[in-house]
């Protein structure tokens, strides 16, 4: 999945400067990865092989740590190693704990690819 972030537009089929970044959610305490517009405050993710630059972590997020795509999976496997084994990738709000996305969650990912 993060090869297909880094390596794929997220553009969606649209001209426009959008890149995905990884930054830390304070309502819900955990990383989140959003579309954001390119000219962000966020380091890219440098990769093993030259690539327009389309993931990025927010400067918060990285905590200092020059973020690289080793570092970014070896960060996100060391948190969420068993959710994403188990497939859990939607964090229930209401009892905080990570659960596979619903018809609700694929409506709204639908939804908001659709409609950016």
């Amino acid at each position: 999945m993060l090869a297909s972030m880094y390596d794929d537009d997220p553009g969606l089929g649209v001209t426009d400067r959008r890149v995905v970044c990884f930054q830390h959610c304070t309502t819900i305490h955990q990383p989140v990865a959003t579309l954001w517009l390119r000219n962000l405050s966020a380091d890219p993710v440098i990769g093993r092989e030259p690539s327009p630059q389309r993931l990025f972590t927010s400067l918060h997020f990285a905590g200092g740590h020059k973020p690289t795509f080793e570092w970014l999976v070896s960060e996100l496997w060391s948190r969420f190693q068993s959710e994403i084994c188990e497939h859990r990738f939607s964090l229930d709000s209401k009892t905080g704990i990570f659960r596979p996305f619903d018809d609700v969650d694929k409506r709204f990912i639908c939804e908001a690819t659709v409609n950016p």
